[in-house]
């Protein structure tokens, strides 16, 4: 391989063909699908000389059981003596990962909806996949009237810590998401967490789409940087039923919101590029600074998956 502009490195064999990705500058850029034969493995790596192995990178995965409840600790030995490993899997990567080690998430088999709906006793919990990360001192994140409420802490500082926050507990690289939101108070900050690197949706490294009384926000963070990408006014009465649409399409974020009882407009309220590629996903509720316990109810979420194949969900390393 020596004096080629990349290394074609091998990642994961299916039959008699594998998985190949290109490395440039040390990441992941690109995932493309290539047969190459067994052979340059020497029969699975096996026959492989030390200084040939350096030029690979190997793969590691999850057993089936640790995939149902990941762990940064249940992952399967670090392979040794290759360039670097690619970590196979459901987040969150190998505690054990060295600096060069990469992150993909496993990939869907096809493109896939899950709708949420809200058919539970009032008090109820939010029901699976949802997965309750945050509930402040005088918050919740309960089921009220047949809609999912979220009720920020009763401090009204504005901070993090003092949101409620559910995560959508399935992995989804590329993906569309309408819900139904309502605000029952006046001052809430609510925000749907496209991605991010933090499983508790406090993102130092994601994308975020907020809406307040009267403006819907596209933002993302970067090294704990937070910089608005785009912001549009938007129609918000308390009390009212409104829609929100959110398209996450490799590193393009779009939005638009309007109200339940009117047609779904055809352009995009807000867009932009992003960095962020993938990340965890979910709901955060907040309020202004001073503005007390704040809520925001949810009803008719759907999530439609786009990232079915190996190129869209390998496309870009999460990490490394």
């Amino acid at each position: 391989m020596a004096g080629l502009p990349f290394r074609v490195v091998v990642w994961e064999r299916i039959d008699d063909a594998v998985e190949a990705a290109v490395l440039t500058t040390g990441k992941a850029r690109h995932a493309i699908q290539s047969m190459i034969d067994l052979a340059v493995q020497g029969g699975g790596g096996g026959g492989l000389s030390g200084a040939a192995k350096t030029e690979l990178v190997a793969v590691r995965r999850r057993a089936a059981a640790a995939e149902a409840a990941p762990s940064a600790d249940n992952w399967g030995p670090r392979p040794t003596g290759y360039g670097a490993v690619i970590a196979i899997g459901a987040r969150p990567a190998p505690a054990d990962a060295h600096a060069e080690d990469l992150h993909f998430l496993a990939p869907p088999a096809a493109p896939s909806t899950s709708t949420t709906t809200f058919t539970l006793p009032d008090g109820a919990a939010w029901p699976t996949p949802w997965v309750v990360e945050r509930v402040p001192a005088g918050g919740g994140a309960t089921i009220v009237s047949g809609m999912g409420r979220l009720t920020s802490g009763s401090v009204g500082d504005g901070s993090n810590a003092d949101t409620a926050a559910v995560r959508y507990g399935v992995d989804v690289v590329d993906s569309d998401v309408l819900l139904t939101w309502r605000r029952v108070t006046a001052d809430p900050v609510a925000a749907y967490v496209a991605r991010s690197d933090s499983a508790a949706l406090a993102p130092q490294n994601g994308v975020v789409v907020e809406v307040t009384a009267a403006t819907l926000r596209l933002v993302e963070y970067t090294a704990g940087t937070r910089t608005v990408l785009a912001s549009s006014p938007i129609p918000s009465d308390t009390g009212v039923d409104y829609r929100l649409r959110i398209s996450m399409s490799e590193q393009t974020a779009s939005a638009r919101v309007w109200a339940a009882a009117d047609p779904e407009p055809v352009d995009w309220a807000v867009t932009g590029a992003v960095q962020a590629s993938v990340g965890y996903q979910g709901l955060i509720v907040g309020s202004g600074a001073g503005a007390g316990a704040q809520t925001v109810a949810f009803d008719d979420i759907t999530i439609t998956s786009n990232s079915g194949g190996y190129g869209a969900a390998y496309g870009v390393a999460y990490g490394g």
